[in-house]
């Protein structure tokens, strides 16, 4: 094993203990939620935050053991495999990292509910959601594409391959991206069709950003499989035809990508449109303006 994959290992190790105790504190729980209330343009009471505070922790727990258990299986998976100079071993098994990390926490969005005493008056939408109402259809479609770049990688390193080795990593990845939006589709829908026993309105709010989360956790999966994927057919047929700019260039561009999303992330640009699930199910939420302190009080719905 190679000194800067011990050193990944244990830093994993470390993030997964920590993150892992503060999941069952109260405090912690509190601060997850008002982040997500803060994206939403929602200033929440302590009684508010304490409705959803617990799912919150529950996903991060479910993503961190989801999150070892990817590490470690593909840390056995690609042992001995190095799938070319620009995509190392290290790639991959952070790739893991981040599928265990959204399968765990689609595991948890499909197991875990809320019960409520039967005397207890519950909150009724007055319509029918889908996935498109949690997920922008523009991002669902992008990450099928991505997938189908994928296999048409893949078929394009089978049939150019004339006796070389096809990277195993290539295959595993490209067919684990296929399973992975497979399963966003089947259980996106399953949690989209979940019951929702809501006491308050602001909670039904705050459901739907806990939903919302899941669901573009869950899509995450098969995107990145799919990119690293498409990365290793990139390096392979550099290699095989000595040709290193195409390689050079889908790395770059990938960097690009991310680098250009982390920096969006980072920044105030992207609180000034409201989440796409406000816009869709609570639209005069969303119409009193990103960062507001809008309270949203208990009426009936």
């Amino acid at each position: 094993m190679e000194t800067t994959e011990v050193v990944l290992l244990v830093g994993l190790a470390i993030a997964a203990v920590v993150v892992m105790s503060l999941t069952f504190r109260e405090d912690h729980q509190a601060i997850l939620t008002q982040r997500m209330a803060a994206s939403s343009g929602l200033v929440l009471t302590p009684d508010q935050i304490a409705l959803v505070q617990d799912k919150l922790g529950l996903r991060q727990r479910g993503a961190v053991i989801g999150g070892i258990l990817g590490v470690g299986l593909s840390w056995l998976l690609t042992t001995g495999e190095r799938a070319g100079d620009n995509n190392p071993r290290i790639i991959l098994i952070a790739g893991g990292a981040l599928v265990g990390i959204a399968a765990g926490t689609a595991c948890v969005a499909l197991v875990v509910g809320t019960r409520r005493p039967a005397d207890t008056v519950l909150v009724a939408r007055s319509t029918s959601v889908s996935l498109t109402d949690y997920i922008p259809r523009p991002a669902h479609v992008l990450v099928g594409v991505l997938v189908g770049a994928t296999i048409v990688g893949v078929v394009a390193l089978l049939v150019t391959a004339d006796g070389r080795a096809v990277p195993p990593s290539a295959l595993a990845l490209s067919a684990a991206a296929i399973a992975t939006l497979a399963v966003f589709e089947i259980a996106g829908r399953r949690i989209v069709a979940k019951g929702q026993p809501i006491g308050s309105v602001i909670e039904l709010v705050l459901n739907d950003a806990v939903r919302t989360t899941y669901l573009r956790d869950l899509l995450v999966a098969p995107a990145v499989l799919a990119s690293y994927s498409l990365l290793i057919a990139f390096d392979t047929t550099s290699e095989w035809f000595d040709a290193p700019l195409p390689s050079e260039l889908g790395i770059a561009a990938y960097s690009a990508v991310l680098l250009v999303l982390v920096i969006v992330r980072m920044t105030k640009w992207s609180r000034r449109v409201a989440p796409h699930y406000l816009r869709r199910l609570w639209p005069e939420i969303a119409a009193s303006g990103p960062g507001s302190t809008a309270i949203v009080d208990e009426p009936s719905r």
